[in-house]
């Protein structure tokens, strides 16, 4: 994972952000805190973005690219789905603050 520095492409991922709030009918005032909140990050191409049974409970906004849904074992891995963007994920754990478990 790499965190942009540059404030030009921070502003232009902050605002495609702000832009995919508005669709999910936020008001103005929530929309501003959870952008001025957001960390825009880049992923390189099969770099996980969440774990299961990890701790954290931050919730990911996908404004780019695609992902994949994948669940590993001992025995073999399955991709369960995908997410093209614009995608949230992670909003499980953000809502019930119990980390990433399969239950």
């Amino acid at each position: 994972m790499q965190r942009l520095t540059n404030e030009q492409d921070i502003n232009m991922h902050r605002l495609a952000l702000m832009q995919y709030l508005n669709t999910q009918h936020l008001d103005a005032q929530a929309i501003l805190g959870i952008s001025r909140r957001s960390e825009p990050c880049l992923y390189e191409v099969g770099e996980a973005i969440l774990s299961q049974g990890t701790n954290d409970t931050y919730v990911y906004f996908q404004l780019t690219g695609k992902s994949y849904v994948r669940l590993k074992t001992d025995e073999e891995e399955r991709i369960l789905g995908e997410r093209e963007a614009i995608s949230v994920l992670g909003e499980i754990s953000f809502f019930n603050q119990h980390g990433r478990n399969l239950r």
